[in-house]
Formats: C-alpha cells, sequence, structure tokens
C-alpha cells in the first residue's frame, strides 16, 4: 500500500463503546466529531487520542475490615466509573 492512503471518508465521529453490543456513548470528555479532508480528520483522531491518553484516571479501594472488598476506576473530576469490577466478599 505504499503512497495509498487507504482512508476515503471525509467524517470522523467517536466516542467510546460501553457494552458488547457498541453502543456509541458520546460525553463531553470522549465525543469527537469532524469533517474534512482525510488528512485533516487524520489529525483530529491522532489529536483526540492524545487527549484520551491524558485523561487522569484514579483508582478508589474501599475497604472492609482491612481487606480489599472493592476497586474503583474513575476518571478524576468526574466520577465516571471507566471499568465494573465485581465486589469480593469481605472475610
Amino acid at each position: 500500500m505504499s503512497g495509498r492512503n487507504p482512508f476515503t471518508g471525509f467524517r470522523l465521529v467517536g466516542g467510546e463503546f460501553r457494552d458488547q453490543l457498541y453502543t456509541l456513548e458520546r460525553n463531553s470528555e470522549t465525543a469527537i466529531e469532524s469533517s474534512g479532508t482525510s488528512e485533516f480528520l487524520a489529525e483530529r483522531a491522532a489529536e483526540w487520542f492524545t487527549r484520551m491518553l491524558e485523561l487522569p484516571v484514579l483508582r478508589n479501594e474501599f475497604e472492609v475490615g482491612g481487606r480489599v472488598v472493592n476497586r474503583q476506576w474513575v476518571l478524576a473530576g468526574t466520577g465516571r466509573e471507566l471499568t465494573p469490577q465485581f465486589p469480593r466478599a469481605a472475610g
């Protein structure tokens, strides 16, 4: 594919998938929508990926009797949970 650009679209829409049905969620932290040339859209996509990598993530641990029973990873400043982790029974 030397010298060829396989991207032929003129529109970029993105966010994040939240379930196995690939439901696209678009919130203020992860939304992207743009139109333009493939070069312009490639630049926007690269900027978006950089922005996603720079979002601060916090790990919260919940303890009962000195033992961690649940962990939660959230976006700092929003409290939005990134990955669900099922609670572990205390004891």
